[in-house]
């Protein structure tokens, strides 16, 4: 390292880094940061502090660089790869001029048109953010707060460059001409980006809310993503969580927002299949940090969990039915949006318990042709294989509710050995569909305080 503060022989460097110098040099910038090179490797400390300066290194940056087709630092970013032609598209001849006939190398002749360009700012755009948010780079958990943080980026894909800022969004093609609110790749996390160019103020009811949203929606997004160290999960949000926390969100904890807590507890397992769980201590039950992710079939990654976002689930909350007596995380480190060593919530609210072992609490539900037997068990959704919670008494607590229609949502709570009073999520009652019976379920139970970690 010492060697290094006096210099770095550019022919030392991987073929990314000097690709890197070379853009920095040619438009006239005299400094270049890369994470590897000005954050000392497996030195905990010094990755804890400059970890916890991103948002301030990738919001301030003069230049985001973007090597999007690359799997690593040796591959390089700058030549372009021959992507071939992959399909064949009939012109329609209203639309086209024929320009010229040129000869192919093996002595066919091809006719070259050209077309009108679209004047739809959207036109082009799906399959360019497809081809950036598929890109390798991109499926690293640590690029997205670098995405949304960054004033100026230009992404280096196998064919062209993209260029996008908070002006335009353009593209070596020209199929893309989009301007300010199309100027982004992220148009569905558009109130977390634009906080970092409005700056601090004092929002609305409304926009903050409109922030927790996309809040929730960018943690299912981010779930699937690949990180190297699991451990990096909370900290790789860091900076965004700053950001937000810049624009009136509040009190941060293990991913979520103390203001939009009730909502926030609502998050369901992504799959079926069991999800991997963390060999350390990474989040408090109630949070979506909490579990992992799984790998498919096919190599993606699955979110562990995610929000449900139809427009008429939303019109069914109900009302709140808990208060939150206290909510606290300690951070691990000295990054106070970062990982967490332990936390734990206190809710007041309704709650009964019952056992998946018992009968008593069905119901039957009927229409025109069918009579059946329903209970509350068919609408969780666990957060662990369904074995690790057999025979054991389940205590439901009540978040929301409409009695009157059956909209319920309520977590699935088991108690921790010799700590009375605490509890552990495992899992979350979730129906949106019209069920007076699990309504009636819930009616006229006792209210309580709980301890979730």
């Amino acid at each position: 390292m010492a060697d290094h503060t006096h210099g770095i022989r550019y022919e030392s460097l991987p073929k990314s880094f000097q690709d890197a110098v070379a853009v920095t040099r040619s438009i006239g910038v005299r400094y270049l940061w890369i994470d590897s090179l000005c954050i000392v490797q497996d030195d905990r400390l010094d990755w804890e502090i400059e970890s916890s300066k991103m948002a301030s290194i990738y919001s301030n940056a003069y230049l985001v660089l973007a090597a999007s087709q690359a799997t690593d630092s040796s591959e390089g970013f700058i030549d372009r790869k021959d992507v071939g032609l992959k399909s064949t598209m009939q012109l329609d001849p209203r639309n086209s001029v024929k320009m010229a006939r040129m000869k192919n190398p093996d002595s066919t002749t091809s006719e070259i048109y050209s077309r009108h360009m679209s004047t739809d700012p959207t036109m082009g755009k799906s399959r360019h953010r497809w081809k950036i948010t598929s890109s390798p780079l991109n499926q690293r958990g640590w690029v997205l707060q670098e995405n949304i943080l960054a004033r100026r980026i230009v992404h280096f894909t196998e064919s062209e460059m993209i260029w996008e800022c908070v002006e335009c969004l353009r593209c070596e093609c020209m199929e893309v001409e989009a301007d300010k609110s199309e100027a982004t790749l992220w148009t569905e996390f558009s109130m977390v980006r634009n906080s970092r160019i409005t700056g601090p103020t004092r929002e609305s009811v409304q926009t903050v809310n409109m922030l927790y949203e996309q809040w929730r929606k960018l943690i299912g997004f981010y779930g699937r993503l690949i990180l190297t160290k699991d451990s990096d999960r909370l900290p790789a949000l860091s900076g965004l969580a700053k950001l937000c926390q810049s624009q009136g969100a509040g009190k941060y904890l293990a991913g979520l927002w103390e203001n939009d807590l009730l909502k926030s507890l609502v998050w369901h397992i992504h799959t079926d299949e069991p999800v991997k769980r963390w060999d350390v201590y990474m989040a408090p039950s109630w949070s979506p940090f909490s579990v992992g992710y799984i790998k498919r079939w096919d190599g993606l990654i699955e979110a562990g969990c995610w929000y449900c976002y139809d427009e008429v689930y939303h019109e069914r909350w109900g009302e709140p039915q808990a208060k939150i007596l206290e909510a606290h995380c300690d951070p691990a480190g000295m990054d106070p949006t970062g990982a967490v060593k332990d936390g734990f919530l206190v809710l007041r609210g309704p709650m009964r318990k019952d056992d998946p072992d018992e009968e008593d609490h069905s119901w039957m539900v009927s229409d025109s042709d069918n009579l059946w037997e329903w209970n509350v068990w068919k609408y969780v959704s666990w957060d662990r294989p369904t074995e690790q919670v057999e025979h054991s008494e389940i205590l439901f607590f009540l978040l929301w509710a409409d009695f009157n229609m059956g909209y319920i949502r309520a977590l699935c709570l088991i108690p921790v050995e010799n700590a009375p009073g605490t509890y552990t999520r495992i899992g979350i009652v979730d129906s949106h569909f019209e069920d007076k019976g699990l309504g009636d379920f819930f009616k006229d139970t006792e209210e309580g305080e709980v301890r979730i970690i």
